[in-house]
Formats: structure tokens, sequence, C-alpha cells
């Protein structure tokens, strides 16, 4: 919280809080301004703290000495990542030095790339510039990203072949994915102007999908990809649009998600199918796909009326949709309907953390009161988590209403506030200017009793810090 002291920093204490990320034990990593004042100012006053190592303790902090290199930390680039065995990774600025990604996975901190430095596996000269992506991490300590190079025989015409691709060599790379055993997976340009997805070992991967190829599910070929997730199993999640003209594609179905493993993708949901669960609606557009490691995918559609989470596993069904009616949210005036979705997360049980903008004048949603953060479990039991307007205790006699909510979404690999055991990591921030971070977790129906008994609907909450 504001206020609390801040682990290794000579007694300084808390100011800000930026995005809280978790790992399956439930140990946080997030970052966090210092109060100013005393030994603190603007030049020493950022930091990065982890519960890794059993403690919350000190990863980086702006000002001191910058791993493996003779400048000083400046900023985290992005939230941090967190792996199962409590290590972290992430992308940060230094103060005149280096723009770098650094590790946690050989056991102590250290750097992975650093800009101006040599690159891994591309001849003497060749370094790493300044366009360094957020990494990907997994379990085992491994690393993954994509970036730039400078220096001796870098051109921009010249690159390594692409399987698959008849000859065309990459040129650029986006959306990198690390899976538990190694795997990677990308999407990438071609010389050729063409793009496509691919996945497998480092040195040996294979094409899951290019644009001209035929597109599983349809009469129709892929046109353009968007890069989507990877999954423990091998497989991909991507959405991709398909040629108009080609096959009957027209413009009204020329965009899906596809899931499945390189050579062997499914379609999952197609523009102007009828979204299950919905009534009626069809879907428009899509964004965001994620795979678990159960090879289960949840997608945000459009529809032509609001917006839905969906999740594949088997075949797919709604989670939540706009109209729907959010439980929990009655003040006395009826319960409030969902109006949109911003933040999403799957775990590998197939639950799904989200936030959410509820809609309802007449049931007393205001401004003030429409942010949300939400958890549906296995049973497919959605949970109130959090609502701004709530008010929310944060110790014995004190309590403060919620102002706004902040939840880190996205891939297994990447930074995110769900785990395996279906806790929650968020960030929120109150009325009377104090920032908190806290992880939350949720009972299964069996302790309803219990929950009932929890502050701000929760049964077991803890604050972090």
């Amino acid at each position: 919280m504001t206020g609390d002291a801040a682990p290794n920093t000579g007694g300084a204490s808390y100011d800000l809080f930026g995005p809280i990320v978790l790992d399956a034990a439930g140990r946080a990593a997030f970052t966090a301004t210092l109060a100013q004042g005393g030994a603190v100012d603007a030049g020493n006053d950022l930091g990065m703290w982890s519960e890794g190592s059993g403690a919350l303790a000190l990863v980086e902090r702006r000002g001191s000495p910058a791993v493996g290199t003779t400048a000083t930390w400046d900023a985290a680039i992005a939230p941090p990542v967190l792996n199962d065995s409590g290590q972290v990774a992430f992308l940060a600025f230094t103060n005149g030095g280096p723009i770098g990604v650094w590790s946690e996975g050989s056991g102590v901190l250290a750097p992975a790339a650093l800009t101006g430095s040599q690159a891994d596996g591309v001849p003497l000269g060749q370094n790493y510039a300044a366009a360094l992506s957020e990494p990907s991490f997994n379990d085992a300590g491994q690393v993954a990203f994509h970036g730039t190079l400078s220096g001796t025989g870098v051109t921009t015409s010249e690159g390594q072949s692409a399987p698959g691709a008849g000859g065309a060599t990459f040129t650029d790379f986006e959306g990198t994915r690390l899976a538990t055993g190694g795997d990677v997976a990308f999407r990438a340009t071609l010389s050729d102007g063409g793009s496509g997805i691919w996945a497998g070992a480092p040195g040996a991967v294979q094409l899951a999908a290019r644009d001209g190829s035929a597109a599983a599910g349809t009469t129709g070929q892929f046109a353009n990809f968007v890069a989507g997730d990877f999954g423990d199993l091998g497989q991909v999640a991507f959405e991709a649009g398909l040629e108009v003209g080609v096959g009957g594609v027209s413009a009204g179905d020329d965009r899906g998600v596809w899931a499945g493993a390189p050579g062997a993708v499914s379609l999952i949901a197609r523009e102007g199918e009828i979204a299950p669960g919905t009534g009626g609606r069809v879907f428009e557009s899509f964004s965001g796909p994620l795979i678990n490691g159960a090879g289960a995918v949840l997608l945000r559609g459009f529809l032509d009326t609001g917006t839905g989470l969906f999740l594949h596993d088997g075949a797919l069904g709604k989670v939540v949709a706009s109209g729907d009616t959010a439980p929990g949210t009655s003040i006395g005036l009826g319960a409030a309907t969902f109006a949109a979705f911003t933040d999403y997360a799957l775990n590998d049980n197939g639950e799904v953390a989200f936030t959410a903008t509820l809609a309802g004048v007449l049931q007393g949603v205001t401004g003030s009161n429409d942010g949300s953060l939400w958890l549906r479990d296995r049973n497919d039991v959605l949970t109130l988590i959090v609502r701004e307007g709530m008010l929310w205790q944060l110790g014995l006699g004190d309590f403060a209403i919620v102002a706004s909510i902040d939840f880190t979404g996205g891939p297994d690999s990447r930074a995110r506030g769900l785990n395996d055991d279906g806790a929650v990591a968020f960030h929120l921030t109150f009325t009377d200017g104090r920032e908190g971070v806290f992880i939350a977790a949720v009972p299964e129906p069996g302790t309803a009793a219990i929950l009932a008994l929890g502050l701000a609907a929760m049964a077991r909450r803890r604050r972090l810090w």
C-alpha cells in the first residue's frame, strides 16, 4: 500500500504501483515508485520487487548499478514476467547505457541481451539494436524475444530461409512466444511480401500457416496474420484474414481464429458466424486469442451488437457477453449488465479472469462504479472480485473506496495476473489517493458459506503490499 515500507530501500516507502503479476505458487512481482523525500529523489524513486525468493525483495532500482553493464537502472519498459520457479525476466532501460532483457533463469539476475552487444547465434560483429521486444519466459528459465540487428554484414534484404515459404527469407518478427519445453512460435514477414506463423524447436521451426495457403475450415486462403499465442502442447492460436474474392470469401466473413499444431490447424471461429450463447448475434471481428497448456483457446469476439469472451475446449462456448447479467452487482436497484471487456487471462484449468465495463443507469451504474474484475472458475461460476466504487478494507478500521482497477491479462509465458490455482493479482487505486497491489483467491462453490463471510465478496484475500 501507499506509505508502506519498501524492502531493501533503506527505509523508503511506496508511493504508486504498476501492474502486478503472479506465479503458480501465488508469489507476485510488480513495479512501484517510492515516495520522494530524504534520500529518495527522481533519480532513484522507481523499482521492481518480487516474492520469487520467498519474501518480497528488491530486484532492481533506478539509479543503482544495472547488472552486466557499466550503467545504472532507469525503468522497466513493461511488467515483469514471473515464471513458476519464482524467477523474473523483464525489458528495461538503463541511464546512458543499453536497453536490455534481463532474466533470473540462471539462478541470478543477468542480461540475456543488451543493445550494442554481440547477438547470440549470428556472425561476429552483428549486435543487438534498439528494437528488443518484451521477453517470453518459461518455467525452465529460458527466455525468448525478437529484435533487430546492426553491424557488419547486416542488411534489410537478407535473412534466414523461412521453412515452407518457397525460398523466401524472414525479414521481421513479432509476437514471440515460448513454451515450457523450449519451443517457440512467432509471426514473421517475408522477403516476398508475405507473412505467416511458425512454431517449433529453435532452429527447426515449422510453418503453421502463411498467406496464400488454404485456410482450414473454409474454402478460402489466408491473406494476413495477427500474432497470437503458443501452448505447451506445441499448438498455436492466431487471428488471420482471408483473401476476399477467393473461394467465395466476402468482406463479411474474411476474418477468423485458428488453432492447432503446425500443419494441422483448425478453424475456431469466423466472422459472420453466430456467436454461441448470444441469441443469434454474429461475429464481426476478433482480438487476442490465448491458448493454455491443455489446448483450450480463449478469444474476444466483437459482435454485431456488443462484445464477448468465448472459450474453445472441444467446442466453442460463451464465457460472457455484452448484455449478460453481472451477478453480485445489485445495489438495491437490480443487477447491472456487462457492456465490454478489456484485459483477460486463461489458466491451464480453463478458468478465465477478465476486466469488464458494466452498464445499467437504472441499476445505479455511473462512471465511478462501472469498472470491474471477475473470475469464471472451472465450474463456470462467475464471481465478482472487485468493482469501482466498492468499499475496500485495507486494515483494521481502515476502509477506502476503489477508484480504478488494473489487471494484467495475456498468455502464460508473458506477464499475467492469473495462476492455475485461480488466484488473481491486481492493482487498485482509491479515491483518497492511495494505491495497493492485492491477491485474491476465489473459493470453490462448495465453500459458498465461507465466501459470504469475506470482505468485498471474497473469502480469502491478502494485501500484498
